[in-house]
């Protein structure tokens, strides 16, 4: 990347260097959403294991590394335009398409998850009926995705940073304002308990089932196999520092956190109710990258397979979210993620195997 002759970074390097930065903030995109914002991903999957969620989210943060750089490598050597491209070849025809079908029931499962929490921060801020609410997220998710990858990627590479600043600085926020924080983290670090290792473990497996469908579209910003792996390590590390801030502001509180639907903003308030009104517009943001990511994944993905027109798959998907929209956003996540994560497990062992080579 660096011209040693010329001391200078020429054209290409700056392409790569912004390709790097996109593929990992669309990496980051896939995983933290609206769930992991709220910190009740966080809260369900690492603080409910107390000073074991650290090691947790040290064990999360470096698997999302290594399967990124590995899954964009392989799409990169192997010009891979689709998912289906990336999975057939690794589980076989048949069990390809059982895990196709299961990624696409699990996207529009996150749509409706993230319909539901916009939904009801909209409704809170408004005023208007939930009912309402919902049609007007729908509506606006429909209008987005016609836009394509690319309007994904524009969306993305404008909420992502906005997202990732909004975690760090709440995060340590709370922490510098917690009586003794610094104290009980460290020490926090330095013990264990049981199940978190499996419970990591978990989180990384059902994020992966969306992971891999947006990667596989990204070939046309990977440039080099340079841009492949940085991109994908520098996304899985940016995810370890975020989460390791979160799960400390949200261990300090816990367990009397427990039972919140939105637990960063339920901190944020006891300190100041202007700081958990800004974090609730970039909580309401990432739930819209989130929802809209899924939508278009999920839409493309039955359109190609059913031979039957986008726009029309994506408005039976919109008008399905409306409906489940009334279940609750922390019940929706505790039920729908860990199911999908089973799933997800051996799919996940399989696919690094299977890139490593």
């Amino acid at each position: 990347m660096w011209d040693r002759n010329a001391k200078t970074f020429n054209i290409n390097s700056i392409n790569e260097i912004k390709n790097v930065l996109k593929i990992a903030s669309l990496y980051i995109t896939t995983i933290i959403g609206a769930g992991f914002a709220s910190g009740q991903e966080i809260l369900q999957f690492f603080s409910s294991y107390y000073k074991g969620g650290f090691y947790g989210i040290v064990l999360s943060g470096l698997l999302f590394s290594i399967l990124g750089a590995m899954l964009l490598q392989k799409i990169y050597c192997k010009s891979i335009k689709s998912y289906d491209q990336l999975l057939e070849p690794i589980f076989g025809r048949l069990w390809s398409g059982v895990l196709q079908i299961i990624i696409t029931i699990f996207m529009i499962s996150i749509f409706v998850i993230m319909t539901a929490g916009s939904t009801q921060i909209l409704s809170r801020a408004t005023g208007l009926s939930h009912s309402l609410c919902a049609i007007v997220m729908c509506l606006l998710f429909y209008l987005v995705i016609f836009f394509g990858i690319e309007g994904i990627v524009v969306l993305s590479t404008f909420i992502t940073p906005l997202m990732l600043i909004g975690v760090f600085i709440s995060g340590i926020y709370i922490i510098i304002f917690k009586d003794t924080a610094v104290f009980n983290v460290m020490d926090a670090v330095r013990q264990g308990t049981h199940n978190w290792l499996f419970s990591s473990i978990l989180y990384v497996s059902y994020n992966s089932l969306t992971a891999i469908v947006l990667m596989s579209n990204l070939l046309p910003y990977i440039n080099s196999k340079k841009t492949a792996k940085y991109g994908g390590f520098l996304g899985g590390i940016l995810i370890l520092l975020i989460a390791f801030i979160v799960n400390s502001a949200i261990f300090l509180f816990y367990p009397d956190i427990t039972g919140t639907e939105l637990p960063l903003i339920y901190i944020l308030k006891k300190y100041s109710s202007t700081a958990a009104l800004l974090y609730t517009v970039v909580l309401f943001l990432s739930m819209v990258i989130s929802a809209v990511t899924s939508y278009y994944c999920a839409a493309n993905v039955l359109s190609m397979k059913l031979k039957i027109s986008k726009h029309i798959l994506a408005l039976a998907i919109a008008i399905a979210a409306v409906m489940l929209s009334k279940t609750g956003f922390s019940e929706l996540i505790s039920y729908v993620y860990p199911v999908f994560g089973y799933i997800g497990m051996l799919m996940l062992i399989k696919l690094l195997w299977e890139c490593k080579a």
